[in-house]
């Protein structure tokens, strides 16, 4: 799994490195973003609303990596 998500984790990074993003595990960040996305893709699979999923996933990953409040 971290061989996948090495250009995930260099995504991260980069923000880090711009101050774009707060400093966190980049590798565990990507995890997190992974895991996320597969349970919430499953949900969408089974009749989840996709715009309120993207919304609240887009909400959520934002405030945990934006560098200020």
């Amino acid at each position: 799994m971290t061989a996948s998500l090495s250009g995930v984790v260099a995504l991260l990074e980069g923000g880090q490195r711009d101050g774009e993003l707060r400093d966190f595990d980049p590798l565990m960040m990507a995890r997190i973003i992974r895991r996320t996305l597969d349970a919430e893709g499953a949900r969408v699979a089974h009749g989840a609303p996709v715009d309120a999923v993207i919304d609240e996933l887009i909400a959520t990953f934002s405030r945990a990596t934006r560098s200020a409040p």
